[in-house]
């Protein structure tokens, strides 16, 4: 009952944290991606440091991503030139230089390691920030409704496993998901998007429930491939920041592979 408690309050407050800095505009939203990205950064260090012996120093790893997510979200966010985005790829430039110091004997690897933080973490969630300033009639309807579908599929999917799960989902990497509880997240995603287009008054609740479907998948996508990680490295979670829920990374996995598809989804169809 205590770790249900704190848990409980765990995620309000990281929910409220999340939809305060919507609300509040750019620079709040930005600032709190920003301290997501540098921890979510810096669990996936630690993660490759307890497989990796020589893997010792991740500051450069660290560093790159939140220069790499701060330079795609100024640009989302303020419409800046195309061309200020060189200062990313000067930045990856300077991964390689470094690795001429190191001495390690498989520089490929450390590379790719340094490199891996800003794939998998600052850029999916740079993509964040195109939501919240896609031009709509409802400001920022598009990285709530992101929010509250993500939310509403792990909660329905959880709920709708436990009580129904008999067929696994993806039993090598996740032995306890379900296809019953997937099924179950996503129709009730697919509910969340309806609602959002009739409170926007849409005549196209279609587009609006496809957009929810999409985040439900690809954040499922997202939620196993970090499983896939902590399997591999033989940890349950990424990191114990977040009181009853783990690390950072553990609560928006499913924001890495979801963020990019919603973001697709609303620049083609929206």
């Amino acid at each position: 009952m205590k770790n249900f408690l704190l848990r409980s309050l765990t995620g309000i407050v990281y929910a409220g944290a999340v939809l305060l800095s919507i609300y509040f505009g750019k620079v709040s939203f930005i600032s709190l991606f920003g301290l997501f990205t540098l921890l979510s950064a810096y669990e996936m260090i630690r993660m490759l440091q307890q497989q990796r012996f020589s893997y010792k120093n991740g500051l450069p790893s660290i560093a790159l991503a939140i220069t790499i997510f701060l330079n795609l979200s100024l640009v989302l966010a303020y419409h800046l030139p195309f061309e200020s985005l060189f200062f990313s790829i000067f930045a990856i430039g300077l991964i390689f230089i470094l690795q001429l110091y190191s001495g390690s004997s498989t520089p490929a690897i450390l590379i790719s390691e340094n490199i891996l933080p800003t794939l998998y973490i600052a850029i999916p969630f740079s993509t964040s920030i195109f939501l919240l300033v896609k031009p709509t009639e409802i400001e920022g309807i598009f990285v709530f409704l992101f929010f509250f579908t993500l939310w509403t599929n792990d909660t329905m999917a959880y709920i709708s496993g436990m009580l129904l799960g008999k067929h696994r989902l993806f039993e090598r990497i996740s032995p306890k998901k379900s296809w019953e509880g997937f099924i179950g997240g996503l129709v009730f995603s697919i509910g969340i998007g309806v609602a959002a287009g009739v409170y926007t008054g849409s005549n196209n609740l279609i587009l609006w429930a496809g957009y929810s479907f999409i985040v439900s998948i690809f954040a499922t996508f997202g939620d196993l491939v970090e499983s896939m990680f902590k399997r591999s490295f033989n940890i349950k979670d990424s990191g114990n920041i977040l009181p009853g829920h783990g690390g950072i990374l553990d609560r928006l996995d499913g924001a890495t592979l979801g963020l990019p598809a919603a973001a697709a989804y609303v620049y083609f169809f929206f």
